[in-house]
């Protein structure tokens, strides 16, 4: 009797290590083909290739995801929208993506699977937000940058027909965040800045008093000495050039502006000053609070002008909501009107809706963008700008405007010695 059990105990062994053994076989050979699909989908990723994505998934032409995917994915698009130059830096960026996993990180439960995976591609951000002479030093930056971004996320993967088929990818938008942005080209040699530099007088067309102009540059660089705390720490706390110098209301004498701190690490200010004639001395124009700012989201600005208009652009962002802000300026340095449009986000939906307004009253989509996209008609100059534009935006045509090269604190003390 007891020999029988041992045996039966025996035998029920042998039976669970061969079922346990068939399960782990059958486990190896969905994990091959789930690795195979995620080889293809990285290949995808790196050529721009839409269709060879779209084709590793299970969905439909009228699902969601599959729409999305497409529009984001399509090389032909951004060819057409933003040239072939800034496409060529896209592609560059592309060809960065890895995906990296292991095999402990692919779950799979009967006939679905997830895959815990963590991105990397290369570190554009900070590359598109520098000001860069030319597309061309773009691509060299992207090409020799050795920082990477990393974005953790998970593919689920569904099994049809014997096949592994990818059902979702809520990171794929994050990991192509960049064809929504633009690098930063600086048009403008800041030497010609100074609106005098084609003539060797020291008046100056449209002063009234021969020797505004010097002493203009005289009275700013007293302004910069009183003011040189609060902006060299703004290039510490924000990683922007902080001060400028141009002719923004076109009468003969370059105003100064700079961004100061306002005494916290989160939020810089932006001054703006010119020179009186008759007062004799620079006199602070514009002091507009939270244009740079270090939340979580948002905090982009721009600054541009037309014969007579100053436009000031924010970005701000909360937890259901991101707004736009433009605030206008005349040339009496005034403010008269207020724009914004902000998308807000719908609890527990994955459904955004859009309210514009002009002074605070709510105005239709139609009267805003066509109040904005006039005023960027009109620019002559953008005055400074860390922002991320997509096409879709109003103010997209500015990256065609010519730019002030911003610089340091003492790159404009010593800019102000050779003006004075």
């Amino acid at each position: 009797m007891k020999l029988k059990k041992v045996i039966a105990a025996v035998l029920g062994i042998c039976m669970l290590i061969g079922i346990a053994g068939c399960a782990s076989s059958g486990s190896a050979k969905d994990v091959s083909k789930i690795e195979d699909v995620m080889t293809k989908y990285v290949e995808g990723l790196q050529r721009f290739d839409c269709n060879s994505v779209l084709e590793l998934t299970n969905w439909e032409e009228d699902d969601k995801e599959y729409t999305e995917a497409k529009e984001l994915l399509n090389a032909d698009f951004y060819k057409k929208e933003v040239g072939d130059q800034i496409f060529n830096i896209y592609t560059q960026i592309a060809l960065t993506i890895k995906i990296n996993y292991n095999k402990d990180d692919i779950k799979i439960d009967g006939d679905k699977a997830t895959v815990k995976v963590r991105y990397e591609l290369v570190g554009w951000g900070s590359i598109f937000a520098d000001a860069n002479e030319d597309y061309a030093e773009v691509l060299e930056k992207i090409m020799t940058q050795r920082q990477f971004i990393p974005v953790n996320g998970k593919i689920s993967l569904e099994k049809e027909k014997g096949e592994w088929k990818i059902s979702e990818i809520p990171e794929l938008r994050e990991v192509y965040s960049f064809v929504f942005a633009l690098p930063y080209i600086d048009s403008v040699d800041p030497t010609n800045t100074d609106p005098t530099a084609e003539t060797t007088e020291p008046s100056v067309k449209g002063t009234d008093f021969p020797d505004s102009y010097k002493k203009a540059i005289k009275a700013y660089q007293e302004v910069l000495a009183s003011h040189k705390a609060e902006i060299t720490s703004v290039k510490e706390n924000f990683n922007v050039e902080p001060t400028g110098l141009y002719d923004i209301d076109g009468n003969g004498i370059p105003e100064l502006y700079f961004f100061a701190d306002s005494g916290n690490k989160y939020s810089a200010k932006l001054c703006i000053f010119t020179y009186n004639e008759y007062a004799g001395e620079a006199i602070q124009i514009v002091s507009e609070d939270d244009v740079l700012s270090n939340g979580q989201s948002g905090g982009d600005y721009m600054v541009y002008a037309t014969s007579n208009r100053l436009v000031i652009c924010t970005t701000r962002a909360e937890t259901t909501s991101y707004t736009v802000n433009s605030i206008v300026y005349n040339f009496s340095w005034d403010v008269i009107s207020e724009y914004s449009r902000s998308e807000i986000s719908e609890d527990d939906k994955e459904e955004y809706s859009y309210k514009y307004k002009l002074d605070g009253t709510e105005i239709d989509k139609d009267e805003y963008m066509s109040a904005i996209k006039e005023t960027v008609s009109n620019a002559k100059i953008v005055l400074g700008r860390k922002f991320r534009l997509s096409s879709n935006d109003p103010e997209f045509d500015l990256l065609k405007t010519d730019a002030v090269s911003l610089k340091s604190y003492d790159a404009m003390v010593e800019y102000l010695k050779t003006l004075a």
